[in-house]
């Protein structure tokens, strides 16, 4: 899982990276200073994914989490459904 993910930050970082500098030479501007720029901003945006993802998911698709307590039979239904194709409760 964690190697999948590092070749996705990676992978993406690189497209990045190569789009900065086909930019640079485009625009005529420095392509180091692009690619710094955009290095820069590959970081950022690498982070904000790997520490945001989990909310941006759930803000995304309106999710609401519930309790037990809050609706026990949809509660029981998924811990069966869970046991029966033995994965861990979500």
């Amino acid at each position: 899982m964690f190697g999948r993910l590092v070749l996705l930050f990676t992978t993406l970082t690189f497209l990045l990276l190569a789009f900065a500098l086909v930019i640079g030479y485009i625009l005529g501007l420095d392509p180091t200073s692009m690619v710094i720029i955009a290095l820069v901003f590959s970081v950022l945006i690498n982070v904000a994914t790997y520490t945001w993802s989990d909310k941006l998911v759930l803000w995304s698709t309106h999710t609401k989490l519930i309790s037990e307590q809050d609706n026990p039979q949809l509660y029981s239904v998924v811990r069966n459904v869970a046991a029966r194709a033995n994965i861990p409760m979500p």
